[in-house]
């Protein structure tokens, strides 16, 4: 979904002329204590160390502590099932992401929360790319030869994930749209399956382009973003090479449903301020993150809400399960 920057100017715009026009009395006294973020993912990785940063500036501006919560496991369904779960007093915000809140719902119709109704989504903070790679060494150069070696090979190729619905999602696309012959091996983490990939005991391998990044051993061979990563312009995306196929591992912040409209608007305007510092823009390019788009609800509800129909509609054609 292509964000108008216009509508995205007005968004932010009113957000913050709310804040700032409503009279001193009216103010909510926000926030007089910690704030909570929950993540649903260990320490270390992108979505965590972009948070922390996010999170040193608003400490800063709000003069509160900002308290990471790392919640892995589950599929990121447990984390945030806490986020939806908790009071929509300010005090409690997560880390939305496409597992648990689009491509996970299309596989487990009876999750223990609504995507949509039962969260307020603020505003993105960074997308990774997917990305196919295999190894460096080896005869595959792009995905058509990939393809050629699934229709030539026993049971077709084996590809490594990590183990989440979206890689999953996308190589069932693959299968439908152009009849990729693929067997889907999970794996706890995208470095985990290139370094299987690395050792030939994979043909490739799917993950966000930073679990990638800098391993000398792996070719990647597509981005599944619109476009071509500022870092590595010489790799095509997927679509370039004639397979319309685009996924990216988006990362964004929300609350529980309700949250007041005064919080909502701060916090967004929070948000845009610490994904536009120079800091910031030069940590999100380093671990592999496409250039900010400024996207905040509601046209972020709205590319949520259509994810969840893409995807829903992928695994009725095939006729799939949760695993």
């Amino acid at each position: 979904m292509n964000y108008n920057g216009l509508t995205r100017r007005a968004t932010l715009g009113a957000a913050s002329a709310f804040w700032a026009s409503a009279p001193a009395r009216a103010q909510p006294a926000w926030p007089t204590r910690p704030i909570r973020i929950i993540i649903p993912f260990g320490p270390g990785g992108s979505p965590d160390t972009v948070t922390r940063r996010m999170a040193e500036h608003w400490t800063a501006a709000l003069r509160q502590p900002v308290v990471i919560d790392n919640r892995p496991g589950g599929g990121g369904v447990v984390a945030t099932e806490a986020i939806a779960r908790a009071a929509p007093d300010g005090y409690t915000f997560g880390i939305g992401n496409a597992g648990p809140l689009s491509t996970s719902p299309a596989l487990e119709p009876n999750l223990p929360y609504h995507p949509v109704r039962d969260f307020t989504h603020l505003a993105m903070l960074a997308e990774f790319p997917l990305a196919i790679a295999v190894a460096s060494n080896g005869p595959v150069r792009d995905v058509r030869d990939l393809l050629a070696l699934g229709r030539t090979k026993q049971g077709g190729v084996d590809v490594g994930t990590p183990g989440t619905a979206g890689p999953r999602l996308v190589l069932e696309l693959m299968r439908q749209r152009y009849g990729a012959v693929v067997t889907i091996v999970p794996y706890r983490g995208g470095t985990s399956a290139g370094t299987e990939v690395v050792a030939g005991r994979l043909d490739a391998a799917v993950a966000s382009f930073g679990e990638f990044a800098g391993n000398d051993r792996l070719r990647v061979i597509a981005m599944l973003s619109d476009d071509r990563h500022p870092t590595r312009p010489e790799i095509p995306t997927l679509r370039e090479q004639g397979f319309d196929v685009t996924f990216n591992v988006t990362f964004w912040l929300l609350a529980p449903a309700l949250l007041p409209e005064l919080i909502a608007a701060r916090a967004t305007t929070l948000v845009d301020e610490a994904m536009r510092l120079p800091e910031t823009v030069s940590l999100a390019t380093r671990i592999g993150a496409m250039p900010y788009r400024p996207i905040f609800s509601p046209a972020l509800t709205s590319m949520l809400v259509e994810d969840n129909a893409r995807w829903s509609e992928v695994v009725r054609a095939g006729n799939l399960r949760s695993e």
